[in-house]
């Protein structure tokens, strides 16, 4: 997936890394990239980030919003790296279908930030934790 590109974006930030984007979030854009040329140039110069944020509802490209946020966010940890003893930052579900509600659920797309361990495996903690927002 092309993200902030200077002439193909295939998704655009939705504002934050909180996992979840504002509505209204239109998946159309107004340009077909968001990192560079005159979408950019526009937005730096109007300090506008509402369009990247919101979209534009008569936008002529597919342009959707991706929201991003780690696994381990809980309790003001933002954590893309795994850290050793760090599994009480894992999210707790009601806070994941929060999350899922605000992104999914207002037209975005969800990254969730997974965090191996120094052996290149997802720790068991957060294994349990997505096999139990899958099965909400």
């Amino acid at each position: 997936m092309f993200y902030h590109n200077g002439q193909l974006a295939e998704a655009r930030w939705g504002g934050s890394e909180s996992g979840t984007v504002g509505y209204p979030n239109w998946s159309t854009f107004p340009y077909r990239a968001t990192g560079a040329g005159e979408s950019a140039k526009k937005n730096i110069a109007e300090n506008n980030f509402q369009l990247l944020k919101e979209g534009d509802a008569k936008g002529q490209y597919w342009v959707p919003a991706m929201a991003d946020a780690p696994l381990r966010g809980h309790n003001g940890r933002h954590e893309w790296f795994w850290e050793p003893g760090d599994e009480d930052h894992i999210f707790p579900l009601d806070n994941l279908m929060d999350i899922y509600y605000k992104s999914v659920g207002r037209n975005a797309t969800l990254i969730m930030g997974l965090t191996p361990d120094p052996d290149g495996l997802l720790p068991e903690p957060d294994v349990q934790r997505l096999k139990e927002w899958g099965m909400r």
